[in-house]
């Protein structure tokens, strides 16, 4: 599985996007991770979700609330959260064909 890793206060965060993350996104987002992936706009909030779900994993109990202090911390830092938006996305819709490709591989078999 592939990460992403960046860097706050000199401590480093991993998005990961497994199965679970995938499905925990779905639900906060009420909407299907193709759906997300098709829209033209991504808001704030669903930007907290996207990261949050792939920060699950590594962090446990981290609320939404704690990524977007984060989030905001990272701004503050001076780096580029459209960046990191872009980059989580990328990795988000990669994991998400793996995961596809898993499941309809199983079902031929």
């Amino acid at each position: 599985m592939r990460e992403y890793t960046f860097e706050v206060k000199d401590k480093t965060y991993t998005l990961r996007y497994d199965f679970n993350a995938i499905c925990d996104i779905e639900e906060e987002a009420q909407l299907g991770i193709p759906e997300l992936m098709s829209q033209k706009r991504i808001g704030m909030n669903t930007a907290r979700i996207v990261i949050w779900g792939g920060l699950a994993r590594q962090k446990g109990t981290m609320t939404k609330q704690q990524v977007g202090e984060l989030i905001q911390e990272y701004i503050n830092e001076g780096n580029d959260f459209t960046k990191l938006m872009q980059d989580s996305m990328e990795l988000l819709a990669e994991s998400i064909s793996k995961e596809e490709t898993s499941v309809s591989t199983k079902k031929k078999k």
